[in-house]
């Protein structure tokens, strides 16, 4: 009788728990986005895992520091123009229309930018902890997916993954630990190097 009951309890409890949209369980995100205002939809985009952004500001280039210039200094011009589409278009023309001089000062800017930004960069990426080394695996896949690749045109990555997977199976244990050893050399190298790992 007892283990009937339990069983009642456990369907009532998962057709209850189930019965809630899953956003609210499973995305603080969701529960934040739910109170603001926010739809579902945009709650679970924003709960998508995001690739950490560079906190270095991209360059910018030629056109869009003329842009930028045109819009401040002609913005009785660009009234005329109903929608943000038609001023786009015709200060578009007018970059077109302008001589490889007129252009000059604006690539000089675009230059130094992209300068700004390289150095930023190289600044931003040297103080980062190197990545991780590449598991026994991924370095057999490296080496030798070329050669799968060009034995195999036309396939999809998807197939040539598994191609690489049934071949690593394959491998006898001594050949596979050929990678392993070079893993745990370079797994061993970064413990070192990132104390904190």
């Amino acid at each position: 009788m007892l283990s009937l009951f339990k069983s009642q309890t456990s369907i009532f409890a998962r057709a209850t728990y189930f019965s809630k949209p899953a956003v609210s369980y499973f995305s603080t995100t969701a529960n934040l986005f739910k109170n603001s205002g926010v739809s579902d939809k945009a709650a679970k985009k924003s709960n998508k895992s995001k690739k950490s952004k560079s906190p270095v500001k991209r360059a910018s280039s030629a056109y869009l520091y003329y842009v930028k210039d045109f819009f401040n200094n002609n913005k009785t011009e660009l009234a005329s123009y109903p929608s943000f589409k038609e001023k786009a278009i015709y200060v578009s023309d007018q970059w077109k229309a302008l001589s490889d001089y007129e252009k000059e000062p604006f690539e000089k800017l675009a230059e130094a930018d992209k300068k700004r930004f390289d150095s930023e960069k190289s600044k931003y990426l040297s103080s980062r902890p190197p990545k991780r080394p590449l598991t026994a695996f991924l370095r057999y896949s490296q080496e030798v997916r070329p050669s799968i690749t060009s034995q195999n045109p036309g396939v999809s990555v998807l197939e040539i993954a598994k191609i690489i997977g049934n071949q690593w199976k394959t491998l006898s244990g001594s050949e596979q630990q050929k990678y392993k050893d070079e893993y745990t050399n370079d797994i061993a190298e970064w413990k070192k190097q990132n104390s904190h790992a």
